[in-house]
């Protein structure tokens, strides 16, 4: 049998592993504590549990066996001899009020009081009366999700990415703060709250691309149907590549809200009229340069009528023109970039005669593309709507 001892405040914790030739089974776990009576909270890895409870004189109630395969919730220990427990421990004085008070999440898209989307701001604020805080750590049923350094104005913050997270009900938020000491002080009121991440109905949690569409949805740059889907293997069409663009450029140039098409009998287009759905996003996109339009039928001047074609698909060699203008936005290094050589293009269907080459490349060093794995790009492919959320999350450099 092999013995470790941690000292916390103020607890003493005496952690017993079982000796066996088998994977580890249990743990002996006993604390000692300097004060009067109450829950001991311990934590393995993080992870916290009432193991026993304190007589009021301070000793031993009793000697806690604690199973380590997983249950519980506690991780499982492990098969290697090198597998370990971080092992702390705190006092939770039953006649106390609470510790700390956590905060209902503040959520970036307010869809109701019990339910989090995407990012939620988890704040908690220690009592005036206790002792100096150094850190606050916050869980989701008892498995810590971060941490915070710093209070500012007294509270001290998380922001929580519920991206990855499927859709779970019950699940309930704490925080504990860490003293000077770095031992945990206590634990806070629970806050429970359900996960609802799919924001589409049609873009199920396994979803390949859910990530990249809940991304580009909590940016606000798509915001799927009136019925709640998203039909993410549908083609994407120039005026949906529009909204697609102008919303993603705004994260650069902050002047979408303000921006005044062209007024009715002005457009630009000769196949579009004031009234149409995408109009406005259409008239930022050209205006701002992201897109362009074609040669129509003659006009009277006796020049060509200047058309947008909002119906026709977007392909890949579409897509990156676009993308590589959205990106440069913000990088700036477009014109000074370089395209490989003729002879060491990147993708073998795209030779370095193609008319966008350096756009295709440009987006390639950008990592916003990679082509397929059989070393092609497929210009003349196009675009499905999760698709192009890939394309747009790592143009815009957006979190998952």
């Amino acid at each position: 049998m092999s013995r470790h001892t941690h000292r916390t405040a103020p607890l003493l914790i005496a952690l017993a592993l079982l000796s066996a030739p088998a994977p580890l089974h249990a743990a002996d776990i006993q604390a000692s504590p300097k004060g009067s009576g109450g829950s001991v909270q311990v934590t393995a890895n993080r992870v916290t549990r009432v193991v026993g409870n304190l007589s009021a004189g301070g000793g031993f109630a009793a000697t806690t066996n604690y199973q380590l395969f997983g249950l519980m919730g506690w991780p499982a220990l492990g098969t290697g001899t090198g597998s370990s427990y971080r092992i702390e421990a705190g006092l939770a004085f039953s006649a106390a009020p609470p510790i700390l008070t956590l905060d209902p999440p503040a959520l970036v898209e307010p869809l109701s009081g019990a339910m989090l989307h995407g990012v939620a701001r988890l704040s908690a604020v220690p009592p005036a009366q206790s002792a100096p805080v150094t850190q606050m750590v916050f869980y989701a049923d008892d498995v810590e999700i971060g941490h915070a350094d710093a209070p500012t104005a007294g509270r001290w913050s998380l922001d929580w990415s519920t991206f990855a997270t499927c859709e779970r009900d019950g699940v309930t938020l704490t925080a504990r703060s860490r003293g000077l000491t770095g031992a945990f002080s206590g634990g806070s009121n629970p806050v429970t709250v359900n996960l609802r991440n799919q924001t589409f109905s049609d873009v199920p949690c396994l979803h390949w691309a859910r990530l990249f569409i809940e991304s580009i949805a909590a940016a606000h740059i798509a915001t799927g149907f009136p019925d709640g889907t998203f039909h993410s293997d549908e083609t994407v069409t120039r005026a949906q590549m529009a909204v697609f663009l102008a919303r993603s450029a705004d994260l650069s140039l902050h002047n979408l809200a303000s921006f005044a098409p062209l007024a009715c009998g002005q457009e630009s287009f000769g196949d579009l009229t004031c009234t149409y759905w995408a109009y406005r996003f259409i008239e930022y996109a050209f205006a701002k340069g992201l897109m362009a339009g074609f040669n129509g039928p003659p006009n009277a001047g006796g020049g060509n009528t200047l058309v947008f074609r909002p119906d026709q698909l977007v392909t890949r060699q579409a897509m990156a023109l676009f993308l590589a203008k959205v990106r440069d936005l913000s990088d700036h290094d477009f014109a000074a970039f370089a395209p490989p050589a003729c002879g060491s293009e990147s993708f073998a269907d795209v030779p370095c005669s193609n008319a966008a080459y350096k756009q295709i490349e440009y987006i390639a060093s950008k990592g916003i593309t990679v082509g397929f794995a059989d070393g092609f790009f497929r210009p003349g492919q196009s675009v499905t709507r999760a698709q192009m959320s890939v394309f747009l999350v790592r143009a815009s450099r957006l979190p998952l």
